[in-house]
């Protein structure tokens, strides 16, 4: 008989997750994983979540598009959960997603789902760097999942350069930096800050260095359903402004609060006087 949660992440689409042990991964805050209390057998199933969607005029990052993604993580974390208890009564399990007590993109690099990228990012082979990576704790062996290790496909970045050479701002320059930072930073922008902003035209993120990354080419668009609905490609001043705070708050660049995301607009759209020098 399946076990139900293969049945949960078949229906919502994640075709590509493995199980490791929580020995073997990079623990970056011990506390929190501490406070989870699962021994010394633990285990992380590791999941892809793929969410590109190809053919969108966008002038914010792909993951923003769609809602929040954490609130997706939130509605599929109580699924698995409640389908892993009854599959496997006895034991603990918890979930995390980008506020991880262990290295995610080890992790999912450790489990054979994929490699490390010169960009920073985790790159697999099916979805390239448009995946968010989410993950069940538990106190179980990872062995009693019952489902066959991932097989690791080119397990290396090429190291072509691309990423790099493509790349607007210059992280290690104080005076210019990543542009998605720039671009979630609260206050006024310098003169160069602002500048990058409309040179790129990116309102938020920034997706220049996985564009032009070889690995992402032809990479499948996503299949959940959650990514698809209630996509907002390309925003405006107006459009923003004008959003209900319900609707505003269900997206990713509302945790730096609207003033920011209209700043940045505002430079785009030469609206500085009117926004009021947000």
């Amino acid at each position: 008989m399946v076990k139900k949660f293969i049945g949960v992440l078949s229906e919502e689409k994640i075709r590509r997750y493995s199980a490791v042990p929580l020995s073997s991964v990079r623990v970056i805050r011990q506390d929190k994983l501490s406070r989870m209390d699962l021994g010394e057998n633990g285990s992380l199933l590791v999941m892809l979540i793929p969410y590109y969607v190809s053919g969108e005029k966008r002038n914010i990052s792909v993951y923003a598009v769609p809602r929040d993604y954490h609130l997706y993580f939130s509605i599929l974390g109580e699924k698995l959960v409640s389908s892993l208890k009854e599959d496997f009564p006895g034991f603990v399990f918890r979930t995390a997603a980008d506020n991880s007590p262990v290295d995610e993109v080890d992790a999912a690099v450790r489990s054979g789902l994929g490699f490390f990228g010169d960009n920073g990012l985790f790159i697999s082979p099916e979805y390239g760097s448009f995946v968010f990576i989410g993950g069940i704790y538990s106190d179980m062996p990872c062995e009693n999942y019952g489902i066959p290790s991932a097989v690791p496909g080119r397990r290396e970045c090429s190291h072509c350069g691309k990423c790099r050479k493509a790349c607007p701002g210059d992280p290690s320059d104080k005076k210019i930096g990543c542009l998605s930072a720039i671009t979630q930073k609260k206050g006024t922008l310098t003169s160069a800050e602002a500048e990058l902003i409309r040179k790129t035209g990116t309102a938020w993120g920034c997706d220049i260095c996985q564009q032009v990354c070889p690995f992402n080419t032809g990479v499948k668009d996503t299949e959940i359903s959650f990514f698809l609905e209630s996509r907002t490609p390309y925003l405006t001043y107006d459009f923003v402004k004008n959003m209900s705070e319900g609707d505003f708050s269900s997206r990713a660049y509302s945790w730096r609060k609207r003033e920011t995301i209209l700043r940045n607009l505002a430079i785009l759209e030469g609206k500085e006087e009117e926004s009021g020098g947000i």
